[in-house]
């Protein structure tokens, strides 16, 4: 009776565990309206432990353009003349 009791309370963890809820980052990129929901990235957030996000410090020369659109999510965005990476500890991430 035990041993069911222990085999069942391990299933059971392990099926919580495999199936928690990873957070969902949404990314607005650029110096423009922000659309609701989406957090802001500039062309100066840096990653850090505590955000979980940012570009990483090797990321030079951003530039943040604004493209004079209506619509928040298209109207900005960060470019570089030179390879930039952008890091998040998520695994579920929306960037625009």
């Amino acid at each position: 009776m035990m041993k069911s009791i222990f085999g069942i309370l391990m299933a059971l963890a392990a099926w919580i565990t495999c199936n928690a809820q990873q957070p969902v980052f949404r990314f607005d990129f650029g110096p423009g309206r922000v659309m609701k929901g989406y957090t802001p990235v500039t062309a100066s957030t840096r990653y850090s432990d505590e955000t979980g996000y940012g570009f990483d410090k090797y990321s030079l020369s951003l530039e943040a353009v604004d493209a004079g659109t209506s619509n928040p999510l298209t109207s900005d965005y960060i470019t570089s003349n030179k390879p930039f990476y952008f890091l998040s500890n998520s695994q579920k991430v929306i960037m625009m």
